[in-house]
């Protein structure tokens, strides 16, 4: 079996953390079409896609993907998207011009959104998980979730030399071995 070693350069990206669901969307927003919203409020929507003739030459999970994106980002006005799983549920190769999909998105619980993608009759093709948080204030900013890196300053001295880890154990010199066995 062949390892893959990266990804294809057609692979969609979500979202950066700092940037807005919205905004990213907008890209999109041209190359899937317009959604039919037929029932909306501040906790789900609900919308009807048609598959357009030109929809035709983009791969089936690509779709469903920027249909996902786009369901999504009529709920996460204020709020920034952290992370986002998809996922393909088999029947995305039967996309074909002219069908139409259901498009669902509604709010889990506090911090995260789900969209689904179905046919006409019901049957699943596609889920998306995404987690959010609230757009930073001027006196905030969005936390990392990993360590900071320190970047070197010019006006700012190193502080290396006086800097310890908190958790770091005492430097113990090698004690001689001793003759008691």
């Amino acid at each position: 079996m062949p390892r893959v070693t990266e990804m294809p350069a057609s692979t969609p990206s979500f979202p950066h953390p700092t940037r807005t669901f919205s905004s990213e969307c907008s890209s999109c927003s041209s190359s899937v079409g317009t959604l039919d919203i037929y029932d909306l409020s501040s906790a789900y929507v609900r919308a009807k896609y048609t598959i357009p003739d030109d929809a035709a030459s983009m791969p089936s999970w690509q779709t469903c993907h920027l249909l996902c994106s786009k369901i999504m980002s009529r709920l996460l006005a204020a709020e920034l998207v952290r992370k986002v799983d998809a996922y393909y549920y088999g029947k995305t190769n039967d996309l074909r011009t002219g069908m139409v999909l259901l498009l669902t998105a509604h709010r889990r619980r506090e911090g995260w959104v789900q969209a689904d993608v179905s046919l006409a009759d019901g049957t699943l093709i596609s889920s998306a998980f995404a987690l959010c948080v609230p757009k930073p204030t001027q006196e905030s900013r969005v936390r990392s979730l990993a360590s900071p890196i320190a970047f070197k300053d010019p006006q700012i001295q190193p502080t290396t030399n006086d800097f310890r880890f908190p958790f770091a154990k005492p430097i113990r010199k090698p004690s001689p071995p001793s003759d008691d066995f």
